[in-house]
């Protein structure tokens, strides 16, 4: 998996958490997937979960500048918007 990756855009927000809604409802049912088809959609997920919570957090920034200071020493990564 590519960890430039990111979400560009609104629509590929949206995009996005309807991708994460479908695969959780795979994740939940233990008799839908193998257990290395599990690990590796478990592994997929982690990694968009991950990036939804940086495109919001860079959302804030935009909104409140201020929260960047914030972010940065609590240690999260956070999306640039340029």
């Amino acid at each position: 998996m590519n960890s430039d990756r990111k979400i560009r855009d609104d629509e590929g927000y949206e995009i996005t958490l309807k991708w994460m809604v479908e695969k959780s409802k795979l994740l939940l049912d233990p008799l839908t997937l193998s257990p290395v088809q599990r690990k590796e959609l478990q592994m997929k997920y982690d990694f968009w979960e991950q990036r939804i919570h940086e495109y919001n957090r860079g959302q804030m920034v935009l909104l409140y500048p201020e929260l960047r200071k914030v972010y940065e020493a609590a240690g999260v990564k956070i999306q640039n918007f340029e």
